[in-house]
């Protein structure tokens, strides 16, 4: 299995498997003197099943290696991943969602009425933990709405005072 960083103990007993997922929306400027350009990934239900997809993954990863524990950690400057909208109507990604004080737990799957746009990533998710999505800040290059970058950590099995 492919893996963004894998973390190993000296000996091989213990591990942190880690993933990691930069979703950005369109943004131009500086920070410190260096210009950025930032492109608009969109799509934020197939994003939010990447990083599901991610979750799902490193849990088979560590439950088949006592002693390794993981991490699925999503980086944005995007508020609609972490601000549910106020309209309060059910779409078809809404297992997808990754908003602010959600829970993430048992089998995640598309609306019946889903299109095309899901090609490749069709599966259902079936989870074996169940995980409370909290935001925290990481950085903001002003005060405009694209300039607040957010953090999602999800912990997958036990991370102890040696794997921080």
């Amino acid at each position: 299995m492919r893996l963004d960083l894998e973390l190993v103990a000296p000996g091989g007993e213990r591990g942190v498997a880690v993933e990691l997922k930069y979703m950005t929306r369109l943004w131009a400027g500086a920070a410190r003197g260096e210009a950025f350009t930032l492109k608009n990934h969109g799509a934020s239900d197939l994003r939010g099943y990447d990083v599901i997809k991610d979750i799902h993954r490193v849990e088979g990863f560590v439950s088949a290696r006592p002693g390794w524990a993981g991490l699925v950690i999503a980086l944005t400057h995007d508020a609609g991943y972490w601000r549910a909208p106020t309209h309060g109507r059910a779409t078809n990604a809404n297992a997808f969602r990754l908003y602010e004080g959600s829970l993430l737990n048992g089998s995640r799957s598309w609306g019946p009425y889903t299109g095309g746009t899901s090609r490749g990533r069709e599966a259902a998710l079936e989870l074996r933990g169940s995980y409370p999505l909290t935001w925290a800040d990481y950085s903001s290059l002003g005060s405009g709405p694209a300039e607040t970058f957010r953090t999602l950590v999800v912990e997958i099995g036990e991370l102890d005072e040696h794997d921080h």
